[in-house]
């Protein structure tokens, strides 16, 4: 029987039931967005430490005092320890990129086994997604964590590149807009740069499928960025949809949480104490369900990629 494609709604349905199977990737995730914001902020912390700038006034978000103590500082040491903090950026950056990369790696992985060995039925029970073991996930991720890390970094260039094209119809259209032809800048600016933003979203998605491919068994990373340019044109539609059920559930997320924590503020205006402890838990919450809601959507792009790849092992037995 040849297999059939996958529609978006369904790969969603079995990307939720794959996370609920393997939900130990919940934690996982979790310490790789935590990582990954710490190679942000953790190197500003410590040149902000090596500029004589205390922690707390940092943490306290006073712009007076930060002010005064930027001010306070000897202009003669700031230029080594910006040198100083910008390499420390890149190599503290790098590494926990690296680590990040390996995260994502044992995750996809996960997934991908995961819905490999569950049948195609839509009432699929939850057990048969099941594969996730804390050794299972050390392999794999150490197998393909730097497949993933070069993926990664490859996109990366072709999105720096598109960034430098996105940013010449605006420069073009303030050039124009200096003159008499401030119309034919604006045209410039919008006639450009929406088509480019698309282009942007398109690789993104195209990023995500690439590091999919990247954990299959032989995959390298070339063979793997063009199998996953012609998948993403080819269920360009689905991985839109699924995207933009992102972006809606985000952004519904957002709001109530949001709204909740205002409706806390209120109430709880005179208990300062319990209205931190409360915030605290709130953002825990927030930050655990976004988690969730972002491995659901990457779960449903692995259904989706893994139906493509059985409708291209089975195309030459089918013409044959």
């Amino acid at each position: 029987m040849t297999p059939t494609r996958l529609p978006a709604l369904d790969a969603l349905a079995r990307g939720f039931v794959n996370v609920r199977a393997n939900r130990e990737l919940i934690v996982v995730q979790l310490a790789a967005g935590l990582l990954l914001a710490a190679s942000i902020v953790v190197p500003f912390l410590l040149l902000f430490a090596r500029l004589g700038i205390p922690l707390q006034l940092v943490s306290a978000g006073d712009p007076d005092a930060l002010a005064k103590a930027f001010a306070a500082i000897d202009l003669t040491r700031l230029a080594p320890m910006l040198g100083i903090g910008l390499l420390l950026m890149l190599v503290v950056g790098t590494l926990v990129f690296i680590l990040y990369c390996w995260f994502q790696a044992g995750t996809l992985a996960v997934l991908l086994a995961g819905e490999a060995q569950a049948p195609l039925a839509r009432s699929a029970p939850a057990a048969v997604f099941r594969t996730f073991s804390w050794a299972g996930f050390v392999g794999w991720a150490s197998r393909h964590g730097l497949r993933i890390f070069w993926i990664n970094n490859l996109f990366l260039i072709f999105l720096t590149l598109l960034l430098f094209a996105l940013a010449l119809p605006f420069l073009l259209g303030a050039w124009l807009s200096e003159g008499t032809f401030s119309a034919v800048g604006g045209a410039v600016d919008y006639s450009l740069a929406l088509p480019l933003g698309f282009v942007a979203a398109v690789l993104l998605l195209a990023m995500m499928v690439a590091q999919i491919c990247a954990v299959e068994e032989g995959a390298t990373v070339w063979r793997a960025t063009r199998r996953a340019f012609a998948i993403t044109g080819n269920r360009l539609g689905g991985l839109l949809l699924l995207y933009l059920l992102l972006i809606v559930g985000s952004i519904a997320v957002t709001t109530f949480f949001g709204g909740l924590g205002l409706i806390l503020n209120l109430a709880l205006a005179r208990l300062e104490l319990l209205q931190n402890v409360l915030a605290a838990v709130l953002g825990l919450v927030e930050f655990i369900t976004s988690v969730g809601l972002t491995l659901v959507m990457t779960a449903a792009i692995v259904a989706l990629v893994r139906s493509e790849m059985r409708m291209e092992s089975a195309a030459p037995r089918t013409g044959a």
